[in-house]
């Protein structure tokens, strides 16, 4: 968790500075809203990535024992655009959402704390 931390901290400060191109999630409801697919994608030269993130929501797969959200990434090497990774990003996902928290934690708390309080619920909670 301590790399994850320390990898989305230099992500958030490539961003902030606008060493990165994100463009608005693009959203497409199926089923007559019943699920969602979800395309995200990213592009920075000063960190070297180039990716898009692919994630299905159908609520109805609980009901044929199958998850109900699925992800996946697709890495390309920037110089050439070639595929050079592709991840189930489920929990990439729970991972890098826990070190958003953590991040968060580090610059926004008081030095003095002593207790933490997080609220979360689904995958995402037990990297909080």
């Amino acid at each position: 968790m301590k790399e994850a931390i320390n990898v989305v901290e230099e992500a958030f400060k490539c961003y902030s500075k606008g060493k990165a191109i994100i463009p608005n999630r693009t959203q497409i409801i199926l089923f007559q809203g019943k699920s969602t697919a979800l395309y995200m994608s990213g592009y920075s030269e000063s960190i070297q990535s180039l990716g898009i993130k692919i994630v299905t929501v159908f609520p109805d797969n609980v009901y044929y024992g199958r998850k109900t959200t699925n992800a996946l990434v697709v890495l390309n090497g920037i110089k050439t655009g070639e595929p050079i990774a592709l991840i189930e990003a489920n929990y990439l996902t729970e991972l890098r959402r826990g070190a958003a928290s953590g991040v968060a934690t580090k610059y926004l708390s008081r030095e003095n704390s002593r207790k933490l309080s997080i609220i979360g619920a689904g995958y995402q909670a037990k990297t909080n």
